[in-house]
């Protein structure tokens, strides 16, 4: 074995530190791969459960720190966002609701001298909250508009079809539950969506 341990007379050392701490370190791997050679088998077999073992434990401590360093990100994320609108509606507000009197003394004391509008600051939130209804409008007159009528070629059925059976329909009703993967027929689509009687008549 000391074979192993012998330093070729062709490597060129700087220095004997240099020789020592070359002989020391393969002196320390081969007392390793001793100590491993005499193990037995059922000593390997530990050895790698516990290799396997410390490893999934850093896997799972090294995935709850990201998902905990993720969660403190999106928390910091949503408190900036929730001061940044706090102190836009602040701004608003004084936007809004001071008088000419109050420009002038914002540009004596401060040196402001340009001031939007406030016409602006009653019409903006008006078009915004326009906007959120004609979206709720236009949004269900596009599904108005493209849901297929009876006499479609969209609804019609073949042999290779899978139609819901009528005791399946009332599933439809839960949320919490999923179905698989059916025809449900246009028919039925029509009258949940449209007919309030079938709706009410479901209901009990």
């Amino acid at each position: 074995m000391d074979q192993f341990i012998k330093i070729p007379s062709t490597f060129n050392f700087y220095s004997t530190s240099q020789k020592e701490f070359l002989s020391n370190s393969i002196n320390n791997a081969h007392i390793e791969l001793n100590k491993n050679i005499n193990l037995s088998s059922s000593e390997l077999t530990n050895n790698v459960k516990n290799i396997n073992d410390n490893s999934k434990k850093n896997l799972i401590n090294n995935f709850f720190q990201n998902k905990t360093y993720s969660e403190m990100t999106y928390e910091f994320y949503g408190f900036a966002f929730y001061l940044i609108s706090f102190l836009a509606f602040i701004l608003w507000l004084i936007w809004a609701f001071t008088t000419k009197s109050t420009d002038s003394y914002l540009k004596e004391h401060f040196g402001f001298t340009y001031f939007p509008k406030r016409y602006w600051a009653v019409v903006i939130p008006n078009y915004i909250i326009m906007c959120i209804l004609f979206y709720v409008v236009i949004f269900l007159c596009y599904n108005f508009i493209h849901t297929p009528s009876f006499n479609s070629l969209n609804t019609i059925t073949d042999k290779y079809s899978i139609l819901m059976k009528n005791a399946k329909y009332i599933r439809l009703e839960n949320d919490e539950d999923i179905p698989e993967l059916q025809d449900i027929p246009i028919s039925v689509v029509n009258a949940y969506l449209y007919s309030d009687s079938f709706n009410d008549s479901n209901k009990y």
